[in-house]
Parts: structure tokens; C-alpha cells; sequence
């Protein structure tokens, strides 16, 4: 996929986590003592999906859809195409 492809996809995708009321966080996850991944977390009732900011939009991508895959988003409406991605665990961004 090309880059901008890859940027209106994350675009997309950050759209889905708004409605199920979690924010993106782009950090710089560099600490040369720990392992530090992107990944889902909640503090004092604020839901976040921690992205390292140094990540290409293909890989914020891909962590997001796996996020995602573990949701319920029935109720949601996502457009087909990227419902279908979703939905398709040989799909891996």
C-alpha cells in the first residue's frame, strides 16, 4: 500500500476508535532501559491506544486493525472495505 494510502487508512481507523470513545496517542516510545511496545491502556476512566509516533502509518495501521480485531464493532458502522479487513485475520496490513 502507498503511503497515503497507508495515512487515510490510519485516518479512517483513528475515526472508529473515536466512536468507541478511545484516543490516539502518537509518543516517542524510545527508552533505552525498557522494552516499551504501542499498545491499549486505560488511566482514571480515559481510554488511549499508544502509538509510537516513530512508526510509519503502515505499522500504526497494523496495530490498530489487531486492537480493533478484539472489539465489538457490531454496532458500529465501518466502511465495508475496512470491515472486511478487520474481519480477515490472514489480512496483516
Amino acid at each position: 500500500m502507498k503511503p497515503e494510502k497507508d495515512e487515510l487508512l490510519f485516518e479512517e481507523l483513528s475515526l472508529i476508535l473515536e466512536k468507541l470513545g478511545i484516543t490516539i496517542e502518537l509518543r516517542n516510545l524510545v527508552d533505552d532501559e525498557l522494552t516499551i511496545n504501542s499498545g491499549y491502556c486505560e488511566v482514571k476512566n480515559s481510554r488511549k491506544l499508544i502509538l509510537d509516533k516513530r512508526y510509519p502509518a503502515r505499522e500504526r495501521v497494523s496495530v490498530i486493525i489487531q486492537f480493533l480485531r478484539g472489539q465489538d464493532l457490531e454496532d458500529i458502522f465501518i466502511n465495508p472495505a475496512i470491515r472486511a479487513r478487520l474481519e480477515n485475520p490472514e489480512d496483516h496490513v
